[in-house]
């Protein structure tokens, strides 16, 4: 079940305004059009000259949609579907070719990488979107570019580095129904010419929405996800050196289900338990959710990337640092029998070290 978050009578305004004075331009007006710089090969180039299926998203784009995590960028990528609003990552499809297996010991079809480094499995992968400096949806395999597990294509989001421009940031705050609030902010500080530091956050909570008839009172599909970020940067004539450590609490509902009443499974439980109803509407469930349900997670990520300029080369240090607890659990059934609960509780380590040479 999906939530979507309601733009502001505010943005709405300005986005009809905009419409219509688009509507009304002289026809022979030329709209500017940026041009996109994406890394997909590993070095900084023009999106046109990339020969590789890719989908760009600059980070503005990200914020004013209200993207909240990588997932969310299913939704506007053409050959790419499988979002759901959980940490899992198993039906994940980029032209039809997906793994489904959530067991920490499959390998995922889709690489999902945050500033080179790569993500890992189920509860590790689906960090929050914030302070984004863009993200690209790569389609078909990327084992040469990106290794292992990218044989459908590959997810991979830069968030933004410090600069040297001043001192300068941003506070965002959303607020809505159902005690929505969503806050995010960045400050960057320039403590010298070739050093800087930039300090991100994130606050995201809203209540549930979906009731559960056999659990009076208890709202599903709600969240609480707080996350912090430090990064530092140093620069000078031959090299280009960027840190990262990112924590995130995330707290959630767990997939919900709701069982049809109908075919022929439900007609067997039926004749084994002739009271077996299934009570509310499409927008509630009668799950007896025998195991909870929780989708939590805690991890740390840490990553160094260090560039050194040969004149006919760049030199690369990739260095990642990744540790993750993952509890979830859910009723895949649907229905007030216990015969059919899940749960997983998982904890990972993930130290990667990649050198690159790039002419």
């Amino acid at each position: 079940m999906k939530h979507v978050h309601r733009k502001s009578a505010l943005r709405a305004g300005v986005s009809l305004g905009v419409f219509m004075a688009l509507a009304n331009a002289p026809a022979f007006a030329s709209a500017t059009v940026n041009e996109i710089v994406v890394t997909v090969q590993k070095r900084a180039e023009s999106i046109q000259n990339v020969p590789i299926a890719v989908s760009a998203y600059q980070g503005d784009f990200i914020q004013q949609t209200n993207l909240d995590d990588v997932k969310d960028l299913i939704k506007f990528a053409p050959g790419v579907s499988g979002n759901s609003k959980d940490s899992f990552i198993d039906v994940i499809t980029i032209r039809g070719i997906l793994t489904n297996d959530f067991g920490i010991g499959g390998d995922p079809s889709v690489g999902f990488f945050k500033n080179g480094l790569y993500q890992g499995r189920n509860g590790a992968v689906v960090t929050s979107l914030y302070d984004i400096d863009r993200a690209e949806v790569l389609r078909g395999p990327q084992g040469f570019l990106f290794g292992r597990n990218a044989i459908a294509g590959a997810i991979s989001v830069h968030t933004m580095k410090p600069n040297f421009d001043g001192y300068n940031g941003y506070i965002q705050l959303d607020a809505g129904e159902r005690d929505h609030y969503v806050y995010d902010g960045a400050i960057n500080i320039p403590l010298s010419q070739k050093f800087a530091v930039r300090v991100a956050s994130y606050y995201s909570k809203e209540e549930g929405y979906v009731d559960n008839f056999s659990v009076p009172g208890d709202r599903q599909i709600e969240n609480e996800k707080k996350a912090i970020r430090f990064s530092a940067r140093y620069k000078n004539d031959l090299a280009d050196i960027n840190f990262m450590a990112e924590y995130e609490v995330r707290k959630q509902s767990g997939t919900v289900y709701r069982a049809t009443g109908q075919g022929s499974v439900f007609a067997t439980l039926k004749a084994l338990r002739p009271s077996l109803t299934i009570r509310g509407n499409n927008r509630d469930i009668d799950s007896d959710q025998g195991l909870g349900e929780r989708d939590n997670s805690k991890i740390l990520s840490i990553g160094l990337q260090a560039d050194f300029d040969l004149d006919w080369a760049t030199f690369t240090s990739l260095t990642g640092f990744k540790y993750h607890t993952f509890n979830y659990a859910e009723d895949f059934d649907g229905t007030p029998l216990r015969i059919n609960d899940y749960s997983q509780d998982q904890d990972g380590t993930y130290v990667e070290q990649e050198f690159r040479l790039v002419s």
